[in-house]
């Protein structure tokens, strides 16, 4: 399930559109204020390779990789809280159930009748 949809579940009906609308601004904040982050490390590591002497190429080929490898490092050490903090709604549910409530059954299918042979 996208984080899209999972997001504003645990809202009640009443707060979901608050809670979906906080979750978007979040997003798209999110998003530009990396790619400001991201491009002045590349702009900053590009211009000083320039001035130590590199060629056009090289200095952008070293502005990228600054870029790139800290978005993955960031990107990496997002995964451990995203991954404790994420819950599935099966989990949610277990965890919130009350403990005198009996353990739910999984689903089957109903039976089916068979035809008589006769």
């Amino acid at each position: 399930m996208h984080a899209v949809t999972v997001g504003p579940l645990d809202e009640r009906e009443q707060r979901a559109g608050v809670a979906s609308g906080l979750f978007n601004t979040t997003q798209v904040m999110g998003g530009a204020l990396g790619l400001a982050v991201l491009s002045t490390l590349a702009s900053g590591r590009t211009e000083d390779l320039l001035r130590a002497g590199d060629s056009a190429t090289p200095a952008l080929n070293g502005g990228y990789q600054l870029a790139f490898f800290t978005a993955s490092a960031v990107a990496t050490a997002a995964l451990a809280p995203a991954a404790g903090l994420l819950r599935t709604p099966r989990r949610a549910a277990i965890r919130e159930a009350p403990a005198s409530a009996p353990p739910v059954a999984p689903a089957t299918a109903p039976a089916t009748a068979q035809p008589d042979r006769a």
